[in-house]
């Protein structure tokens, strides 16, 4: 029996794995910032410092769509975290972008939503942010005006995972 629960454990696990996986897209992983992901090609990395927040930027493209991963991380581990998704939110209407839809979203360890807006350009973009020990991420798709949106924005969000330092 257990044989069997081992088995089956490790079919759910390669399978779930590759639910996720997008043909020629890469796993990476980033243990200092605690997360991995699938990307289409080895993301440009930068940072930034802005007061009490820490910035890391991992960008890549995939044809005309802009994909990021952004990793802030919080010197107050205290952080009103509805003040920091309502500010996520805010800093595209400040620079004059059309929300579609906001909302919450189940990630066991964490408070997410999934936010969706239209730039003053006419992109669009999806963010699913989250919420986890002093870190906030948020995981972009910018689809260009005319462009259809990719049938691989579900499976690169939910190829987000968590990952020990």
């Amino acid at each position: 029996m257990r044989k069997f629960a081992w088995l089956s454990a490790l079919v759910l696990l390669v399978v779930g794995s590759a639910a996720f996986a997008q043909p020629g897209w890469t796993r990476f992983s980033y243990p200092d910032e605690g997360f991995s992901i699938n990307l289409p090609a080895a993301p440009d990395i930068r940072s930034e410092t802005s007061r009490d927040i820490r910035f890391k930027f991992y960008a890549a493209r995939q044809g005309d769509v802009m994909i990021a991963v952004i990793s802030a991380t919080f010197a107050d581990k205290d952080r009103d975290i509805d003040a920091s998704f309502d500010a996520a939110a805010r800093g595209s209407e400040a620079r004059g972008d059309r929300q579609l839809s906001r909302q919450r979203i189940d990630i066991p360890g964490a408070v997410a939503e999934d936010i969706v807006v239209v730039t003053s350009t006419g992109t669009t973009i999806t963010k699913r942010v989250i919420y986890r020990e002093g870190k906030l991420y948020q995981l972009l798709i910018g689809v260009p005006e005319g462009v259809a949106a990719p049938a691989w924005v579900d499976p690169f969000k939910a190829s987000f995972t968590f990952v020990a330092p």
